[in-house]
């Protein structure tokens, strides 16, 4: 059952474990230029303080703490959906953070296109030379497929019409990795208008590629070539650890 619009947006942010990087996302929060929003926490039974650094922003604004019965991704980004009242609902991760305009740009981008879907361009957290070449021709091959019936996110951000959301099966709880790709491809079914933001970003987190190296760059080419010929991953085909806590 999902809720009436009170707000414009309905921030969802999925935690587990985040008591170390979800204070900064918070934050970028209460800068921001536009202030019709609310936050929803959907915390995976954190074992840390996360829901503690998270209620202390309560001031900020209108912020609700929303407990998941099982740590999954997608449940825990189905749960925060369910308990949102925003027109458009901005899935973010945790780990992420954004500049003080995101969402004034958001909505502009928003009245401009009409768009009902719009997904967010990355900037690495640590711009390494590596980095500055992956973004961008990542950001491209997202824009291209975007024309194509088999349509890609920047990770866990996207930002969609609460309306157009209700009308899909919400995120796939069965799926390893790549839940988000599928959730692109079911608005796109749904005929949703879909566009890449192109006048602002979220600032993605590096830190599984710091600790990880190479081997998390290859795991996500891999991922991404064998989603453009099937629909989803829903076998452990390499190991994917989940949690703030992995990443101290």
């Amino acid at each position: 059952m999902f809720l009436m619009a009170k707000h414009y947006f309905s921030v969802i942010i999925p935690a587990l474990n985040e008591e170390i990087y979800i204070g900064r996302l918070m934050r970028d929060l209460g800068k921001q230029n536009f202030k019709d929003f609310e936050v929803i926490i959907a915390d995976g039974k954190s074992e840390d303080n996360t829901v503690n650094v998270a209620k202390d922003y309560a001031k900020n604004y209108p912020l609700k703490v929303v407990s998941s019965k099982k740590r999954n991704l997608s449940h825990q980004r189905n749960i925060g959906a369910e308990n949102a009242t925003g027109e458009y609902f901005f899935f973010i991760d945790a780990d992420n953070s954004i500049p003080k305009n995101f969402l004034e740009e958001a909505k502009n981008f928003i009245n401009k296109y009409n768009c009902d879907v719009v997904i967010p361009k990355l900037e690495a957290e640590k711009q390494k030379p590596w980095d500055k070449l992956i973004y961008p021709f990542s950001t491209f091959l997202i824009k291209i497929f975007l024309y194509t019936p088999r349509p890609f996110s920047t990770g866990g951000n996207i930002i969609v019409k609460a309306n157009f959301f209700k009308k899909t099966n919400g995120f796939n709880e069965k799926i390893f990795v790549g839940e988000d790709h599928d959730m692109i491809r079911q608005l796109y079914e749904n005929s949703a208008k879909m566009r890449l933001l192109t006048n602002s970003f979220v600032i993605f987190s590096t830190r599984r590629f710091e600790q990880e190296g190479l081997s998390a760059y290859l795991k996500f080419a891999f991922a991404f070539c064998y989603l453009i010929f099937f629909r989803r991953i829903e076998n452990k085909l390499y190991n994917y650890q989940m949690g703030g806590d992995n990443f101290k």
